[in-house]
């Protein structure tokens, strides 16, 4: 994805008014910005009280509507992007590596000098 810093994350985030949803929208992807891309990105709000003709331009049937402008393919996410992992999933955001995977009982038998071996069976 944006690898200089004049390829910036590029978002437009459309809004009606100062309402929960709104409000709770900007902070989600400001969270999202913030842990996941740093300062790699551009968010731009478009309140449709004071812009209605982008309501049709961009073909917008729910809010808030967030929009990847950058990198391009555009994505477009409806909602209040609350669910961080299904938001990064749609907009193609790779999440940091989660933890490696222990299996406590495993590591307990590995602790006691035992092993275990486990295989997968095809169904």
């Amino acid at each position: 994805m944006p690898d200089r810093p004049s390829d910036a994350w590029r978002f437009e985030l459309y809004i009606v008014g100062d309402n929960r949803r709104s409000t709770l929208a900007l902070e989600n992807l400001r969270d999202i910005c913030k842990n996941y891309l740093g300062s790699n990105c551009q968010v731009d709000v478009i309140d449709l009280k004071a812009h209605p003709e982008k309501l049709a331009e961009k073909k917008i049937c729910a809010l808030p509507t967030l929009i990847r402008m950058y990198p391009k393919p555009e994505r477009m996410l409806v909602g209040d992007l609350s669910k961080t992992d299904r938001v990064l999933q749609g907009l193609d955001i790779v999440s940091p590596p989660a933890q490696p995977f222990r299996d406590t009982y495993c590591y307990g038998l590995s602790k006691q000098g035992l092993s275990s071996k486990w295989n997968h069976v095809p169904h």
